[in-house]
């Protein structure tokens, strides 16, 4: 029953920090998906991508913008931080995990390339 009860506040926890529409279509040029591991800006930010949406004309990014939660720093004082990146200014990280304690939040494992997100998670994205 305890199980339970975490299972449910990890998932209400992440929906209130990631998009929770169902993304029943992928954009044909939709480069990366949530669990890759990625690159941003010229500090070589690294993070893992949670979600992602597609911005119209009338946004301040045009086409896809990711979610990405980013490495934990010892000087965040565990503070969960995420950021909105445009696709054009992602480099992706083969190989590389990423450092968070929430991770488990969002993900079951890492398989040596990527984070294989939980079934909530996989459900919101189920093309990526």
């Amino acid at each position: 029953m305890e199980e339970k009860k975490e299972e449910l506040a990890m998932k209400l926890y992440a929906l209130e920090t990631v998009h929770s529409t169902v993304h029943d279509e992928r954009p044909d040029d939709l480069k990366y998906r949530v669990g890759q591991v990625i690159e941003h800006g010229p500090f070589t930010i690294r993070g893992v991508i949670v979600g992602w949406e597609y911005h119209d004309k009338d946004s301040k990014y045009k086409g896809p913008v990711y979610t990405v939660l980013l490495n934990e720093l010892p000087t965040q004082d565990g503070q969960t931080n995420f950021i909105e990146v445009p696709q054009r200014d992602i480099m992706l990280k083969k190989m590389k995990e990423a450092k968070h304690r929430h991770l488990k939040r969002y993900f079951k494992a890492f398989d040596g390339t990527q984070y294989l997100p939980h079934d909530w998670l996989r459900r919101l994205y189920p093309h990526d």
